[in-house]
């Protein structure tokens, strides 16, 4: 788990501003679009009026895909919602010629088809291509659809990702725990992450299956010394991080070491392939000593980097009562992120637009489907350490096909800081 003292994240995720290039391809792409739409509908009015998909297809003989294409688009009153449907010019040509065999016009068919070809024009000059040119247009509204699409992109990537790297998983999961420490002006936390049902596609040595430290982000960080950290069964020194009882049997074969810049690690050694691989590897641990965030940074975040393809990734802040009094939820998704003390430049680090959010499910551990022990692991963690969550505040975040290499960033901060 990371902390930032630079930056503060709040839930925003498209720019405030515009540059006069993005605005300028909007406007011209709004008047070309507003063009065809409206040569479209007056060849419609010429056959009658056709509103039904299902008319135009029969009576023209076109293509059913054709047909809903045409009919959508001239009925749109925000003409970037469709922008990615627009007819190829070949098949804009098909229903011109079919158009003038039932008596439209030659001049109303042809001014159609100017039109198509102005926005055929657009598209090469502006994106080079269909594929770039939605893209760009689509990002435009941010709509339903655009979300839609943007998560089937991130299913595509996860099963690239999982082809090239020879790894994939069902869930990564991390749990959070805050509360009280003993002595004033510190807090302890209790840490719980790994992978449910991780396979392996292809023989690899060693996978990364645990990473966990505490840091500031500051130039010249300490780590922040004087906070300890210990497995959760510490009279298993350092295997004591592995939850066993909640891996797949037999214990995965699981190698613990200490990094650099204070990072703990566990690795998976050569696991199998297909399903005798399959694997659940849960890890814990507890760190005592940790400043109080209302008098430092004013937040508390957990991250996530996506660093095996993964299906699903869940992180839970559970908050002992009263600790964080009105602190307020964000989340994003990142790439560019650095994982060292080095603060990532600018130019590198961007927030992208991907919906995620960072909701109150009620109290103490909650169910996942995809993971029907976790609540018992997390409640069994606790138990070893001492801890009762049963009235703890529990803040989820929910995430399909999260962008390999991305980070993603759950917070809690006080309200000063969003007010600023």
């Amino acid at each position: 788990m990371k902390s930032q003292t630079n930056s503060i994240e709040v839930a925003t995720f498209r720019s405030t501003t515009q540059t006069s290039g993005h605005a300028d391809f909007e406007r011209e792409t709004i008047a070309v679009l507003s063009s065809l739409k409206n040569a479209i509908s007056c060849v419609l009015i010429h056959l009658g009026g056709i509103r039904r998909p299902t008319d135009l297809e029969h009576l023209l003989q076109l293509d059913r895909t054709l047909a809903w294409q045409l009919i959508k688009v001239s009925e749109t009153e925000t003409p970037l919602e469709n922008a990615t449907i627009i007819p190829s010019l070949v098949s804009m040509e098909r229903f011109a010629k079919a158009a003038i065999r039932l008596g439209v016009p030659a001049e109303q068919t042809e001014s159609m088809l100017d039109s198509c070809r102005e926005f055929e024009n657009l598209v090469k000059r502006q994106a080079g291509g269909r594929v770039c040119f939605n893209s760009m247009v689509s990002a435009a509204t941010m709509d339903d659809d655009w979300h839609a699409t943007e998560r089937q992109h991130r299913r595509n990537i996860f099963r690239g990702a999982s082809h090239m790297t020879g790894t994939q998983a069902g869930v990564m999961c991390s749990t959070v725990i805050h509360r009280r420490g003993d002595r004033p002006q510190f807090c302890e936390s209790l840490m719980l992450s790994g992978f449910v049902d991780l396979r392996v596609l292809w023989k690899i040595d060693a996978i990364n299956v645990y990473r966990s430290r505490f840091s500031s982000r500051a130039l010249g960080a300490d780590f922040r010394k004087g906070m300890q950290r210990e497995p959760i069964f510490k009279e298993r020194g350092t295997t004591g991080y592995l939850l066993s009882e909640f891996c797949t049997g037999p214990s995965p074969n699981v190698r613990i070491s200490d990094g650099a810049d204070g990072w703990i690690l566990g690795d998976l050694l050569n696991a199998e392939i297909g399903i005798p691989g399959e694997s659940t590897v849960l890890f814990g641990s507890c760190y005592r000593n940790v400043p109080y965030p209302a008098l430092t940074d004013r937040y508390i975040a957990s991250q996530s980097q996506i660093y095996i393809p993964v299906k699903l990734v869940m992180i839970d802040l559970l908050i002992e009562p009263g600790l964080f009094p009105g602190w307020l939820p964000s989340a994003c998704v990142r790439v560019g992120t650095s994982m060292t003390d080095q603060v990532a430049p600018g130019s590198e680090e961007r927030t992208l637009p991907t919906r995620v959010e960072l909701e109150r499910i009620g109290t103490g551990p909650a169910l996942i489907k995809e993971f029907p022990r976790y609540s018992e692991a997390v409640q069994t963690t606790c138990s070893q350490a001492g801890w009762n969550i049963k009235n703890y505040e529990n803040w989820r975040l929910r995430l399909e096909f999260p962008l390999f290499q991305s980070m993603i960033r759950a917070q809690l901060s006080h309200p000063d800081l969003l007010s600023k």
